[in-house]
Order: C-alpha cells, then sequence, then structure tokens
C-alpha cells in the first residue's frame, strides 16, 4: 500500500513538472482527451511488447498542438522525463493511435494537448511493472541451417533462461508460411531449460520457430532459418569461421583446424590426409564431437612443416554418399611476439619507464638504459597533464621535449628511432584481439589504417615523421591502441625530412593511473614481428646536438 501512495504521488509530481514546463494550467478545459478505453493503469506489461494507445479529441476551438512524454525508472534511481514527441495536429479532430516500446523501466505516458486557445489538457497513463520475457538461445548460437533433406529430420537445440517461471516452451515448424503441428518440450527446469528436438523435414520448410512463455504471459519467440530443402541426400562441410583456405597454420606449431559437417543420412566416415612437397599422406580419422548422426563437429591436427600446401577432407555417409574437399595452406605463418599487462612508469625510482621489446627483460629503469642505448624503442615522460611515449630520437624536438626527457635520458651518447602514432580511432580492442600471426598484423594496418577511406584513415604510418605519442591521461585517454614503428629517419636538424617505416607493433593502453608523487603508470599489452626489429633499423640513431646536451 504505502508503495502505491509513492506511486501515485510521484505520478502526480510528474504531471505537475508537465503542467509547468509547458504552460500555466487552466481549469476550464470543455474538451477531453479520450484513449478508447485505455486503463489508467496497467498493473504488469511485458517487455518488449508494443503498448498501443488509440487518441481520439475532437475540440470546438481548434487543435493548436499535441505532445506525449514517456517516463523511465530504474530500481533506486529517480523518475527521469523524455523528450517531447509531437502528435501532429490539424483542424478540430485528432484520431491516431499511439505505439509504445515496452522497455523494463517504463513508468508512464503523459499526453499533452493545446487547443487555439491555449487551454491544455492531459491524460497518465501508468504501469506498475514490467516483467522480463524469456530469453531463447541456439546451440552455439548458430541460427540457420544450409541444406536439409525431405523425410530426413534434424535436431534443433539450445536453451531458454527466464527470470519468472516458465509455463511453456514449444518448437514450430514453419511450413509455406503456415504453422505446422507445434513439438512441446518438456520442463525440467522452470527457470532455465534446455531444449533438443528432432525436427522433421518436408516440402515447403521455410524456418522453425523457439516459443517460451512465462507464468506472467510474456512470450519471446526466435527464428532459426532453412536455407535449402532438397529431396536427395547431402553432406555439406564448413570450417571454423566459414573460411575456405587454411591462413593460419603456424609455422614450428600443431594447428587443430576445426569445424561443423552436416549430411542428410547419418555420416559413417570423416577422414583427412595432408598434402606436403606434392604429395598426399595417408588418410586419418577426424575427431567428431557432439554428433547427433547426421551433424556433427569435426577436428584435426596439421602440423606447422615446411612444405605442407593442403589438407584433403573425405566424409561417407549412410546414404552412400561421399564427398572431397581440399583446403589449401597458401603459406606458413609465423605467431605474432604477444607481451601482455606490460607495465611502465614516468617514475625513475620505480625502474620502469624504458621499453625495449627485443630485449629479455623487455622494461627497465635509466641504470639499465645507460647501458643498452641503442635498444630502446621508447620511454614514458611526465607531460604534467598525462604520460606520453617518446622516442629518444625526439628529445630535441623542441625546449619542452628536451626538458621533459632529461631526467630519464641524461648522459645518452646515443638515441635511436622509433615512429609513434597518436592513439588510433581505427585501431579497435576487437581487432587487436584478433591478431594471431604477423601476416594478420600487417593486414590490420594496411586495411584499417594505411587504406583508403572509409575502410581505413587514409594514414601513411609507412612515411610519416612521428617520434611522439599521444599524451594519456586518466580521463579522456586512459585506454586506446597506437602504433610502434622501425625504420629509417633523417637527422632532425636536416631538410626536408625523408621517413621510411620497415615495420610495425600495434600497443592496446589498457590503463593509466596516477600516484600520489604526480608520477603516472601505464599498463598495456603489445604484439610485434619475431625478428628483432630494432637490431635492423638502428641505422637512425644519432648523437646528441646542439643546442641540446645530455
Amino acid at each position: 500500500m504505502k508503495k502505491n501512495k509513492i506511486s501515485r504521488y510521484l505520478t502526480l509530481l510528474f504531471t505537475i513538472c508537465l503542467f509547468m514546463a509547458c504552460h500555466e494550467d487552466n481549469d476550464n478545459n470543455i474538451y477531453s482527451i479520450d484513449l478508447q478505453g485505455t486503463p489508467d493503469t496497467y498493473e504488469t506489461l511485458n517487455a518488449s511488447d508494443k503498448l498501443e494507445i488509440p487518441i481520439k479529441i475532437t475540440c470546438e476551438a481548434g487543435l493548436k498542438k499535441a505532445f506525449y512524454k514517456i517516463a523511465t525508472q530504474k530500481p533506486e534511481e529517480d523518475i527521469k522525463i523524455g523528450s517531447a514527441v509531437d502528435i501532429p495536429v490539424s483542424g478540430y479532430v485528432l484520431d491516431t493511435t499511439i505505439t509504445i516500446p515496452v522497455t523494463t523501466d517504463l513508468h508512464s505516458i503523459v499526453f499533452a494537448v493545446y487547443d487555439n486557445n491555449d487551454q491544455i489538457n492531459t491524460r497518465t497513463v501508468r504501469i506498475e511493472s514490467v516483467k522480463e520475457i524469456p530469453v531463447i538461445s541456439f546451440k552455439d548460437d548458430i541460427r540457420e541451417k544450409k541444406t536439409v533433406c525431405i523425410g530426413i529430420p534434424f535436431t534443433l537445440s539450445g536453451k531458454v533462461e527466464s527470470e519468472y517461471e516458465l509455463k511453456n516452451i514449444s518448437v514450430v515448424p514453419i511450413v509455406n508460411d503456415q504453422e505446422s503441428n507445434s513439438i512441446p518440450v518438456e520442463l525440467t527446469d522452470k527457470l532455465s531449460a534446455n531444449y533438443s528436438v528432432s525436427v522433421p523435414v518436408v516440402k515447403g520448410l521455410q524456418h522453425v520457430l523457439v516459443k517460451a512463455e512465462n507464468i506472467y504471459g510474456g512470450i519471446a519467440m526466435a527464428t532459426f532459418h532453412i536455407l535449402n530443402v532438397v529431396n536427395t541426400d547431402f553432406i555439406e562441410v564448413s570450417l571454423e569461421g566459414n573460411v575456405t583456405e587454411l591462413k593460419r597454420i603456424i609455422k614450428g606449431e600443431t594447428n587443430l583446424v576445426s569445424g561443423t559437417v552436416s549430411s542428410g543420412s547419418d555420416i559413417t566416415s570423416f577422414k583427412y590426409a595432408i598434402k606436403k612437397k606434392g604429395a598426399l599422406g595417408s588418410f586419418a580419422e577426424a575427431t567428431l564431437t557432439e554428433n547427433m548422426g547426421n551433424e556433427a563437429k569435426f577436428s584435426f591436427p596439421v602440423e606447422g612443416d615446411e612444405g605442407v600446401e593442403a589438407v584433403e577432407v573425405e566424409i561417407t555417409n549412410q546414404g552412400g554418399k561421399t564427398i572431397t574437399v581440399d583446403y589449401k595452406i597458401p603459406a606458413l605463418r609465423t605467431r605474432v611476439a604477444f607481451l601482455e599487462n606490460v607495465e611502465m612508469s614516468t617514475d625513475p625510482a620505480d625502474n620502469k619507464c624504458f621499453l625495449a621489446l627485443y630485449e629479455k627483460t623487455p622494461v627497465f629503469g635509466v641504470s639499465t638504459a645507460l647501458e643498452k642505448q641503442n635498444r630502446i624503442d621508447f620511454y614514458l615522460a611526465n607531460k604534467g597533464s598525462g604520460v606520453q611515449p617518446l622516442s629518444p630520437h625526439a628529445y630535441g624536438a623542441g625546449t619542452a621535449y628536451y626538458n621533459a626527457s632529461l631526467p630519464y635520458i641524461k648522459g645518452f651518447t646515443e638515441l635511436t628511432y622509433a615512429y609513434l602514432s597518436s592513439r588510433r580511432g581505427k585501431l579497435i580492442k576487437e581487432e587487436f584481439d584478433n591478431i594471431v600471426t604477423e601476416n594478420e598484423l600487417d593486414e590490420l594496418l594496411e586495411y584499417r589504417i594505411i587504406g583508403p577511406k572509409p575502410d581505413g584513415e587514409g594514414y601513411g604510418i609507412k612515411t610519416a615523421s612521428r617520434r611522439v605519442g599521444d599524451t594519456f591521461n586518466t580521463s579522456s585517454k586512459k585506454d586506446g591502441g597506437f602504433i610502434i614503428g622501425w625504420g629509417s629517419h633523417t637527422h632532425p636538424t636536416v631538410s626536408p625530412v625523408v621517413v621510411r617505416n620497415n615495420s610495425f607493433a600495434i600497443v592496446w593502453v589498457k590503463s593509466v593511473t596516477q600516484k600520489a608523487n604526480g608520477h603516472y603508470v601505464m599498463v598495456f599489452d603489445v604484439k610485434y614481428p619475431v625478428a628483432d626489429q630494432r637490431a635492423a633499423n638502428n641505422t637512425a640513431s644519432i648523437q646528441p646536438y646542439e643546442p641540446y646536451p645530455l
């Protein structure tokens, strides 16, 4: 009871606010807002429903404007009032239907109408509660089947989860745009139910609906699509990711190749053989898992040996059908070097100011840096407002850089060059995580950064003269990706500048924090070529020069 009083009070307060935001109220209204039987209060609605509210008004003075506002309220938070949504009006009569999407935080809808005398009328529709509908998922998030065969059923599996108890789950084949016989699912767990149903295949099968209803009448539906129905037996095989070549066979490693195979009749054999230096090896049985007879997952190993060219698979089913598929291996790949959670600091006392990726211990302090001057890729400098990666080559780019660099490179006699990009918007975390091999690293940079817009930024990292990174901070630039490059750069005092950056690494900054003494700590991941790019690209190293003595 107390909760209902509070709700009514909040609704009243909301309506008063609406009046104040619109116009002074006038109690002498001579027209009304007819919501055509819509109740003032809905006790329960289901999320993802569409609330259709018919609205009809007849006004002798003529209608000037009308609108509605939606109020939302999350648990333990205040009511939030959305912007006004105009309802087109003209003349003396308004007769329309407003459709409101039902969300879990929907609190109320207030309608407001002005006539030509600036008299205002309002109506409020209150929603007491919104119930979550069940969530339906398919096994492995596969939402379609390429081919099925008439007369041979297939198994559809997945899971239904619900905040409220489930009332029923059913699987309904759709044949020629009509629902076929519903297949009920037994409920052993009314909050989290797995389903696995044998679906008959007939001519005209288009898709399969999975329906789930909770005890509050909340109904969810998900569609599993059938792309092709045939009347003869078949075998289909696809590699993980729907690739057609084995582009990620890594040199010196055992590479697991996996995918799915489906068939009209049950699969009786799945064999594979490796083609190496023009000769096909002996066949071996692949491993089948989650085997449902006519559908399974498969996997087999491929050694990353010199001369490996392709893999041939041979599959036979119970109906006597056999297919052979060749998967080319375009080249052996090299896995990128990968360092995770690298921690560096601008505080010399932490001994973490310098990075040299090709050293056994890649992060070190000032004393070690003096001994390894020709191995350094960059150091972190405290810029006051944040932390900035700097190439030693850029120490004399100006007085500000010189002063920021002195605490780290005082006494240096050799200053290495590295290209350092700003934080790149086209370098995103998901793509960073997906890079496994060196060729994928090259392709990412070519497509996303170097490539012409809109696919890439058109950013010329191969010839760009940039020796300082972004100034990262604890707020607006506390994470993001940037690029390291190794190559050649003319002396800073020589004009014109000639640059050739030969190879690259990608960095993903995970966090930037500030210590009590004002220094900064940066944590990042980095992926880079295995071969020592620092040793191959030290020709641009310089000695300290005037007027910037070290």
